[in-house]
């Protein structure tokens, strides 16, 4: 049977883009071929094969409307209605802010003072790493002339725009400052342009980081102490 083959490539983790589309022949052999998929040498490989099993899906239906001499006319998609195992996902622990503040500190003395103010925006108003390496958060939305007290977040899945008070006065002009600590970080940023965070590419040349290139500064910039 066509699909034996398949099975044993599988199985032994070789490429099965040789074989046929038409040697799948029937929904049962899709079915076959994902249990294989999912067994792995080390235990069960169910990302893997949800990772296969899905493109394999979309694939099966572009490629059938274009090639429909190669397919078996008289299968369906066979990688529709595969029951894939479901995946018990971790429950990541939630950060503290004492871990928060010794990371951005540790940060800030290897001189990766954005990785620091990324981490302390992220935390203290809840914003996605990506949308602050981006460049979302603006110097224009900190301590504006128009608003000195209030830092402006938006929020960028649900489009929410919430204005943050950053202190509050006292009758007898005291200021009670509700993130000193998270001021005290930004502090060390240099404004290098609108966005809050800007990486130098030239002299006097400032681009937005990538997410990768961010991830390669906080691995090799801030100490192990400091990691989290």
């Amino acid at each position: 049977m066509g699909h034996a083959r398949i099975l044993r490539s599988a199985g032994q983790g070789r490429a099965t883009n040789r074989h046929k589309a038409n040697q799948i022949s029937s929904p049962r052999a899709a079915d076959k071929i994902y249990d294989k998929l999912v067994e792995g040498p080390k235990g069960e490989r169910i990302r893997t094969a949800e990772k296969l099993t899905v493109p394999a899906r979309k694939a099966w239906k572009v490629v059938q409307r274009l090639y429909p001499s190669e397919f078996n006319k008289d299968v369906p998609n066979p990688w529709i209605g595969v029951t894939m195992k479901t995946r018990v996902k971790q429950t990541k622990a939630a950060v503290t802010r004492d871990q928060v503040y010794e990371f951005a500190n540790g940060c800030i003395h290897a001189g990766e003072v954005e990785a620091a103010a990324i981490a302390v925006i992220c935390f203290e108003w809840l914003q996605r790493p990506e949308n602050v390496i981006a460049g979302h958060i603006k110097w224009t939305d900190y301590r504006n002339p128009k608003a000195p007290t209030i830092i402006r977040i938006q929020h960028h899945k649900t489009k929410a725009i919430v204005l943050h008070p950053l202190e509050e006065k006292l009758p007898d002009g005291t200021a009670i400052k509700f993130y000193e600590e998270a001021e005290a970080v930004l502090s060390h940023l240099k404004k290098r342009g609108t966005p809050m965070i800007l990486r130098e590419v030239d002299e006097d040349k400032f681009k937005p980081f990538s997410f990768s290139g961010m991830q390669r500064s906080y691995s090799f910039g801030c100490t192990t102490d400091h990691r989290r």
